[in-house]
């Protein structure tokens, strides 16, 4: 056999294997590519179950407001475009639909005790303060253990704002908690305190009384 008819046959050969191999490279590039588009397309499941804080709720709802804007640009003039009308609208409802699951989910946490005069300064101090969801355990064991003083807030539920009364509380411990001032200054500052705020300081003390408040509070206390 002549030397060109085996150049004929090995370069036949070339072309084949040539083939076969890059056939064989394209498989796993198409499947890799399908996985990444299945990858991107969360249920509305999924999407809520990544919301675990406000700020995650916060970031949700923006995005389902720019999901319905383009939702609503996108027009059907032609099958080109109707694919992307569709596509925006499934995008619109998967987020709308996880929003939905995520308004159920508690995201934080309010402390709200039952305060008085004898509250600790520290504990009447983060009265009304909100935690994430994860400092919830941590922070009802540094508080007490006492679960019916916290309150559950969803993601679009507001916190209760801080009264008046337990500011006046905050002021009042403030005072008889500082360790540098002697009887009769603590005395002297809880009366001109009480002076100052006969209003909320009447829920613990009798304003009208001839008796004054540090002696009033010093009675209660014995």
């Amino acid at each position: 056999m002549s030397w060109w008819v085996w150049a004929i046959i090995i370069v036949v050969a070339l072309i084949i294997l040539g083939g076969i191999f890059s056939g064989e490279e394209s498989v796993p590039s198409n499947k890799k590519a399908k996985a990444k588009g299945q990858a991107g397309n969360k249920s509305a499941k999924d999407i809520a179950n990544e919301v675990t804080t406000i700020a995650h709720f916060r970031s949700l709802e923006r995005k389902v407001e720019r999901a319905d804007e383009k939702r609503q640009q996108s027009q059907a003039y032609d099958a080109r475009s109707l694919k992307v009308e569709e596509k925006a609208d499934d995008r619109y409802r998967a987020l709308q639909d996880a929003l939905d699951i995520a308004s159920n989910k508690i995201l934080r946490w309010q402390f709200i005790p039952s305060a008085d005069l004898e509250t600790p300064l520290d504990i009447a101090k983060s009265a009304y303060k909100v935690f994430p969801a994860t400092e919830y355990e941590e922070k009802v064991h540094e508080f007490g253990n006492d679960k019916d003083k916290w309150y559950g807030l969803r993601g679009d539920e507001e916190p209760d704002d801080k009264d008046e009364e337990i500011k006046f509380i905050i002021k009042f411990r403030t005072i008889v908690e500082n360790t540098e001032l002697s009887n009769d200054e603590i005395s002297k500052k809880i009366n001109a305190l009480v002076s100052r705020n006969t209003d909320d300081a009447s829920n613990f003390f009798d304003t009208e009384s001839n008796i004054k408040p540090a002696e009033q509070w010093r009675e209660i206390c014995a």
